[in-house]
């Protein structure tokens, strides 16, 4: 018998019934507002809006893309 865990949509607080297993990375749909939720807890089951960053942002990767003078502070 396949274990079916409930989940609440982050964006429109729609509950969501995800049968069987997932894992933490996993990407699933909510099909009242068509949002994608990245699996982040199994146990109990946890989603976020995919491609949401906890914590700081890494800005690294961009700051070769401008020049000191336009933006003296990336921290």
């Amino acid at each position: 018998m396949s274990k079916a865990n409930m989940v609440k949509c982050p964006n429109c607080s729609e509950s969501i019934v995800i049968e069987g297993e997932v894992e933490i990375g996993d990407v699933i749909y909510c099909s009242s507002c068509e949002t994608e939720l990245e699996i982040t807890g199994e146990n109990p089951v946890k989603v976020r809006e995919f491609g949401e960053v906890e914590g700081k942002a890494d800005l690294s990767e961009f700051r070769d893309f401008y020049s000191d003078d336009e933006h003296e502070s990336w921290e």
